[in-house]
């Protein structure tokens, strides 16, 4: 599945969004980062498989706007909260945005892995989520239905099959829950043409996980002007709540990150790592790292490597 605009309509208002999606899937020594983004203006939602990788937020880089909280399902691994007991999946918790995309010092953090880990991010406004937000509060309490419906979609990923079919059923479930609003579940927007055609030139570099792609090779794909694609940019990261204040800053950050879980892969070397996220030498990731606030990739590594977690 490649990233496309996707119009889904039923008779059953419950059922009817308008939504953008684009899949990418990166395989890396025995590693593998595969992923499905929806974007739709009320929530994003944001599908990731880590195979014999780690996600830690401790590491994680700070994003400059686009911050709102999540409910954050772990489907398939392992999870751990704050160094305490590592629990298996089949947990969800509502996080806030200081917990997740800008973790703050003194923020209450977590890590997944297995193998593979899989977790569905679905990102929605604080308004529109009815239920304690933090970790503090531990896993939110959610019925059979919204279980079911996750786990459709964490087949769908792992099949490389169309999930966006099976979000009208995790919303209307999640409501049925009382979790979020009920208006969620009746977005329905159609997309600007200039949206559009930004997603256009996006989507095949979302599909290749081109972290060090340049704004001159967007400029081609969507054969826009730098000022027109600037303006459309912050539009798009605007209406979608996309981290970031422009391409440069949305593609640091996402290098960033990418890059520190792949420090997580075993048998991995820091300049590999610098190589596969385009970095031009192990010195100028590091140099990235420092001015990210972020212990230099070795001693990341030696926090996330996969090796050495511990089993649920």
């Amino acid at each position: 599945m490649i990233g496309r605009v996707v119009r889904y309509l039923q008779s059953d208002p419950l059922h009817s969004f308008a939504v953008l999606v684009a899949a990418s899937d990166r395989r890396f020594g025995p590693s593998r980062l595969c992923s499905i983004l929806v974007l739709e203006r009320r929530f994003r939602v944001h599908l990731v498989m880590r195979d014999q990788l780690v996600y830690d937020t401790r590491f994680a880089a700070r994003a400059k706007g686009g911050l709102v909280p999540r409910l954050y399902f772990v489907i398939r691994g392992n999870v751990q909260v704050a160094g305490g007991a590592v629990m298996t999946a089949g947990r969800a918790y509502i996080l806030a945005d200081t917990e997740f995309e800008c973790v703050e010092d003194g923020t209450q953090t977590f890590r997944t892995w297995g193998e593979p880990s899989i977790v569905l991010d679905l990102q929605l406004s604080a308004a529109d989520i009815r239920a304690p937000i933090g970790l503090v509060h531990g896993p939110v309490e959610l019925g059979e239905a919204t279980w079911a419906a996750v786990h459709a979609m964490s087949a769908a990923l792992v099949a490389s099959g169309p999930v966006e079919p099976l979000i009208p059923v995790l919303l209307g479930a999640l409501v049925s829950d009382g979790a979020i609003e009920p208006t969620v579940a009746h977005s329905l927007q159609p997309e600007p043409e200039q949206l559009v055609r930004l997603w256009n030139g996006l989507r095949p570099l979302y599909t290749s996980q081109a972290t060090h792609a340049s704004i001159f090779e967007l400029k081609k794909l969507t054969g826009l002007s730098l000022r027109q694609l600037a303006r459309d940019i912050k539009l798009l990261t605007r209406t979608f709540g996309l981290p970031g204040e422009g391409f440069r800053d949305t593609t640091k950050v996402m290098r960033l990150r990418t890059a520190v879980i792949l420090l997580s892969s075993p048998g991995a070397t820091a300049t590999e790592v610098a190589q596969q996220v385009g970095y031009k030498s192990l010195e100028a990731m590091g140099r990235a790292f420092r001015e990210a606030g972020l212990p230099a990739p070795s001693v990341v590594q030696q926090h996330v490597g996969f090796e050495a977690m511990p089993t649920g």
